[in-house]
């Protein structure tokens, strides 16, 4: 299982799986970590055309990111399981990101298809994760990463998205303490907009005792560590 130790914070991009490769090799940003997204960023109609090109996608992401994963829709669907079995063409060490439902059923398809030895990430987007943590850690020793999913934890917990939301935070402040004590990672939900918003969810991500947050735009990956550094230099970080 891989060490995130190095990467303070984990500044974590998602990347469309369905974006031009050529587009995609002339960033000169640098994210700690890099999510290429089937499940949300590309159209039904344009999946199979991104599935055929993942592996230009990954050899392009690549080029400016070690730390990759795969975001695949549920492997209990048919575009699910078809994106599960594109990651066979990847490199052992690209991990598959499984969204809800985190199940046993879900993740036990997801390995099947995609390699029983491939590193795990799930998405911690459902009220009752925390409770399961444990479980889940005990049953996968390839899981090395949560990601909180905001939008759809708040769906869940049956309250309006908001990032700052007290009751999302308490949730999202149990899940980074038992995983904790699990020694394992844990990403914050998607950040984006000015300056000030990044900082913002910086300063939440740490006082949580989190790795990291998730970023939609890989520009903003600068902006996360720059603010991320700064609190935890200050007096009261």
């Amino acid at each position: 299982m891989r060490s995130f130790a190095e990467l303070k914070p984990i500044s974590l991009a998602y990347v469309p799986s369905h974006l031009d490769p050529a587009r995609l090799g002339r960033t000169a940003y640098r994210p700690g970590a890099v999510v290429i997204d089937f499940e949300e960023a590309p159209p039904r109609e344009e999946l199979a055309a991104a599935r055929r090109q993942l592996a230009d996608v990954h050899a392009a992401v690549r080029g400016f990111c070690d730390v990759v994963a795969v975001r695949v829709n549920s492997p209990l669907g048919a575009e699910g399981a078809l994106d599960c079995a594109a990651l066979r063409e990847l490199p052992p060490d690209v991990a598959i990101l499984v969204a809800k439902p985190v199940t046993a059923e879900a993740i036990a398809k997801a390995l099947a298809l995609a390699g029983e030895a491939r590193p795990l990430w799930l998405m911690a987007e459902e009220a009752d994760i925390a409770g399961r943590l444990h479980e889940l850690h005990e049953t996968y020793p390839q899981l090395e990463l949560l990601i909180v999913g905001g939008k759809d934890l708040c769906e869940d917990l049956g309250i309006a998205f908001d990032g700052a939301a007290l009751q999302l935070r308490e949730a999202v402040g149990r899940i980074a303490d038992i995983a904790r004590e699990l020694n394992l990672p844990v990403v914050d939900a998607v950040a984006f907009g000015a300056d000030e918003a990044i900082a913002a969810a910086a300063a939440r991500a740490q006082a949580a005792g989190m790795a990291g947050v998730s970023l939609i735009r890989i520009k903003d990956a600068e902006k996360l560590e720059a603010a991320w550094v700064a609190l935890a230099s200050s007096p009261e970080g």
